[in-house]
């Protein structure tokens, strides 16, 4: 697979506040790639010098043969007392693709049976699909996900993986989202990157699972499902590149 990003020892300053420091990765077109870290980890930050919202302190990030981008935040603030519908919110949504295949994306989401519901109205996993559906309609080579699947319940989140798989093997997106779910990483990621402000470790999911640096960072969890993790600086970091071929 060929590879169509690439971030550089990428750092990013705030004052005197180090955000993001010496960060180098590559994602490789059709691969499902997860970032995870705690809070406060720079996870946020890192999608909006990708997307190119920000600008690197130092290093830089590079987007090859200019993919198109298509991003889902975390939630779509919309005030209560706005009468916001689905439909008018994806009719805002500059036309890129054909009305035909508009009309198959929004079956493919669930979402054409929500056109005429207020955004205030709908249930969380409802949600995740417009927001979903509101990025595709852009037509993206490459999706990149800001916890999709937060607050869904366990239903909600099933669907939503099922949809990122075919988004990834019937229709070859490339896809790069932030996630706190550990069981949802290793069952469905190409590649995991560990991000304390730095890269601590990154890899396949089997190698992450016994990597030393990951078990520092997240601590042994039989269960795999803690969202709480305590991050110790008394080791090196080794910044390697994603080696999935």
């Amino acid at each position: 697979m060929k590879k169509i990003f690439l971030a550089d020892n990428l750092s990013f300053k705030v004052g005197s506040k180090q955000i993001l420091e010496n960060v180098s990765f590559y994602l490789q077109q059709g691969s499902l790639v997860t970032l995870i870290g705690p809070n406060g980890a720079g996870k946020s930050t890192l999608l909006q010098l990708m997307l190119g919202f920000l600008n690197p302190t130092q290093g830089s990030v590079r987007w090859i043969g200019k993919p198109r981008l298509g991003y889902m935040p975390q939630r779509l603030g919309v005030d209560v007392s706005f009468p916001l519908s689905v439909g008018r919110l994806f009719d805002l949504k500059p036309g890129v693709v054909e009305p035909s295949d508009a009309e198959k994306i929004k079956q493919l989401t669930q979402t054409d049976i929500l056109k005429s519901r207020l955004i205030s109205e709908l249930s969380g996993g409802e949600l995740q699909r417009v927001l979903l559906a509101y990025a595709l309609l852009g037509n993206p080579d490459v999706l990149l996900l800001d916890e999709p699947m937060q607050g869904l319940d366990v239903d909600s989140e099933a669907d939503f993986l099922k949809l990122l798989q075919v988004l990834k093997y019937e229709y070859g997106k490339t896809i790069f989202m932030v996630s706190h779910d550990l069981h949802v990483v290793f069952k469905h990621s190409d590649h995991v990157i560990c991000l304390q402000s730095h890269v601590c470790c990154q890899g396949e999911p089997s190698a992450i699972q016994v990597d030393p640096e990951y078990n520092l960072l997240f601590g042994r969890r039989s269960d795999n499902l803690m969202t709480i993790y305590a991050h110790q600086h008394d080791h090196t970091h080794v910044n390697e590149g994603c080696n999935h071929d």
